[in-house]
C-alpha cells in the first residue's frame, strides 16, 4: 500500500484552512459516533442514531437538499477510520501547498465549491447516497497539479517492509484519473459494482484543473514559475517547432510559395548543429558567437539540455551575464521537467540580481522557489536574494495578486 505524506511544494504560509477543515471533519466523525444523530429522529422511529446522522448530512439524490452538497463532505464511513484517514491524509498532503499559494479564504471557498461540484456530478449519474471528502480532495489535487505540474509527491510504501519514494505529481493525478475512469466505465457496463463514487472523483479532479487554469488565465491567483498554463503554452510551441522541422526533412514536400520559412528553419537547425560541434571542439568559445547568431534568428531557441547548460555556463564564465541569463532562461523554458531546474533557477536569479541588477526579474524567478523543497543553504540564499530585491512584494506586475467519496447503498 502507498500513502502520500508530503510534496516538495509545501510553501511558506501556515495551512490554517487545511487544519480547520481536518479538525471539523474529525469532530463531525466523533459526533456521529457519539449518537448525536438520535436528536434528529423520534425515539420510537426505529432509526438508529448513526443512520439518522447520515440521513441528515449525507447527500442523497432521492432526498436532495441543496445544503447537503456541502455537509456530505464532512461525513465519512462510520464502520472504520480508513475512509476518514485516507481523505484527511490527502487533504493535508495537497492542501498545504495549495493553501499557501491561494491564501485562507480562496482555499476554503474552493474546497467547498469543488466538493459541491463533485457531489452534483454524482447525483446526476447515480441514485445512491454519497458521503466523504474525496471529491473535494481530488479537486484540491487538481488545483495542485495545475499550480505545480513539475512537483513530486512523497509516498510511504508498505510492502515487505516500509520505505519511501517520490513520484511526479502529474503521474499521481493521472493514475487516479485512469483508475476512476476505468471503474466508472465498468460500473456503467455492469461488470463491476463499486461502492466508490468514481464520478465524484473525476468531477472533482476535472473541475480543480479547470478552475485552476481559469484563475491563472485571469490573474486571480499568482502565476508560478512553471504552472500548467505556462507548460501547456510551451508544449504547444514545441509541437509547432517539431511540425516545422518535419517539413524540412529530406523527403518533405515543400510549398514553393513558402520558401522563406523553410530556409529560416534550415538555418536554425544548421546553427544548432554548429554550436554543438563547437562545444566539443578545442576552441569552444566559438559556440558563444554561434549562439548569438542563433538567438538573432530564433529568439528563445535552445540546444539539447546538456549542451544548453554547458553553453550557458561557458557564457557566464566569459563574463557576458546578459547572454548567460538568456541561455539559462531558454533552458528553463525548454526543459521544465529537468531535475536541475531548481539549481539553475537559483543561478539565474543570482545573475539577474547581483550581476545585472534586474531586481524585478530576479524576484519573479525567486518567489516560486519558496514553494519547492530546498536545502538549508538554498533556503538561505533565496531569502538573501529576495531581501536584495526589496522583499517579496505582493501584486507585482506579472505575478498576479497575492481521498475517496464513497456512496452508501
Amino acid at each position: 500500500m502507498m500513502f502520500p505524506i508530503g510534496t516538495d511544494r509545501d510553501g511558506g504560509r501556515p495551512a490554517l484552512a487545511t487544519v480547520l477543515l481536518i479538525l471539523v471533519t474529525i469532530v463531525a466523525y466523533g459526533l456521529m459516533q457519539m449518537d448525536v444523530g438520535a436528536r434528529f429522529v423520534p425515539r420510537d422511529s426505529g432509526v438508529g442514531p448513526i443512520d439518522a446522522f447520515l440521513s441528515m448530512f449525507a447527500l442523497s439524490p432521492r432526498n436532495f437538499r441543496w445544503w447537503n452538497l456541502f455537509s456530505y463532505q464532512f461525513v465519512h464511513d462510520p464502520t472504520g477510520i480508513g475512509h476518514l484517514g485516507m481523505n484527511m491524509l490527502g487533504l493535508w498532503t495537497f492542501g498545504k501547498p495549495v493553501e499557501s499559494h491561494l491564501g485562507f479564504w480562496k482555499f476554503l471557498i474552493l474546497y467547498l465549491t469543488l466538493g459541491a461540484i463533485a457531489g452534483a456530478a454524482h447525483c446526476a449519474l447515480s441514485p445512491a447516497p454519497v458521503l466523504g471528502a474525496s471529491g473535494s480532495v481530488m479537486g484540491i489535487l487538481g488545483l495542485f497539479v495545475t499550480f505545480f505540474p513539475r512537483s513530486t509527491t512523497q509516498f510511504v510504501v508498505v510492502f515487505l517492509g516500509i520505505s519511501t519514494m517520490a513520484i511526479q505529481s502529474l503521474w499521481v493525478a493521472g493514475f487516479y484519473v485512469v483508475v476512476d475512469l476505468l471503474l466508472q466505465l465498468l460500473t456503467w457496463s455492469g461488470m463491476a459494482d463499486s461502492r466508490v463514487s468514481n464520478a465524484a472523483h473525476l468531477a472533482g479532479m476535472g473541475s480543480g484543473v479547470g478552475l485552476g487554469l481559469l484563475m491563472l488565465k485571469v490573474g486571480i491567483v499568482p502565476r508560478g514559475e512553471w504552472d500548467l498554463l505556462y507548460s501547456l503554452k510551451q508544449w504547444r510551441k514545441r509541437r509547432q517547432i517539431r511540425a516545422a522541422l518535419r517539413h524540412t526533412g529530406p523527403t518533405a514536400k515543400r510549398d514553393p510559395t513558402s520558401k522563406a520559412p523553410d530556409v529560416l528553419t534550415d538555418e536554425v537547425a544548421q546553427l544548432r548543429a554548429t554550436i554543438q560541434a563547437a562545444l566539443k571542439s578545442p576552441n569552444p568559445a566559438s559556440a558563444i558567437d554561434g549562439y548569438r547568431r542563433l538567438l538573432s534568428r530564433s529568439p528563445g531557441a535552445a540546444l539539447p539540455a546538456d549542451a544548453q547548460l554547458e553553453l550557458a555556463n561557458r557564457v557566464l564564465a566569459s563574463g557576458d551575464s546578459g547572454l548567460a541569463a538568456e541561455a539559462y532562461e531558454a533552458f528553463l523554458a525548454t526543459y521544465p521537467a529537468d531535475t536541475r531546474t531548481t539549481e539553475i533557477s537559483l543561478l539565474l536569479s543570482v545573475v539577474l540580481v547581483r550581476r545585472l541588477g534586474k531586481a524585478d526579474q530576479g524576484r519573479r524567478v525567486l518567489l516560486p522557489l519558496r514553494d519547492r523543497y530546498l536545502t538549508a543553504d538554498q533556503k538561505e540564499l533565496v531569502t538573501q536574494l529576495i531581501d536584495e530585491c526589496g522583499g517579496a512584494r505582493e501584486g507585482m506586475p506579472g505575478d498576479g495578486g497575492r481521498g475517496n467519496a464513497e456512496s452508501r447503498r
